[in-house]
């Protein structure tokens, strides 16, 4: 805990805009998941109307330093892809969240092949070149 007066002032002040950042943000979350769900469910209506009102709180985010400009762009540009895919009646894959985990590989039955033997050439040395001695 600090000790300097404007430092305590600081730290209050840091904790409300956290506290601030975090709301937005979650609001954010939520109106992306309530589009999300209108787009899963196929309601063109429903999502047409969520759309502005996503985007609106995604710009408000990205002006109050939320969200980065680019990453601001690209949530807007996912949910008019989203929206454009369920207007055109075009296949929508689900935004999945890709594992770091390994997959393990199935198991192949060994399949023999003929053995080859390779020729090994024999290993020449380069002549070791002389060098000058160092002068003391």
């Amino acid at each position: 805990m600090p000790n300097i007066k404007s430092q305590i002032k600081r730290v209050e002040i840091s904790a409300k805009e956290n506290a601030n950042n975090s709301a937005k943000k979650t609001r954010v979350k939520n109106a992306i998941k309530k589009f999300n769900a209108a787009i899963d469910a196929k309601d063109i209506k429903t999502a047409e109307a969520l759309l502005p009102e996503t985007v609106s709180l995604i710009n408000c985010a990205k002006s109050d330093g939320v969200f980065h400009a680019n990453t601001a762009a690209r949530k807007i540009a996912s949910l008019n892809k989203f929206l454009h895919a369920l207007q055109i009646g075009a296949p929508i894959l689900p935004a999945v969240k890709v594992s770091k985990k390994p997959i393990a590989a199935p198991v192949v039955e060994a399949v023999a092949a003929p053995v080859v033997k390779a020729v090994v050439a024999p290993v020449v040395e380069a002549p070791v070149k002389k060098t000058r001695k160092a002068k003391a």
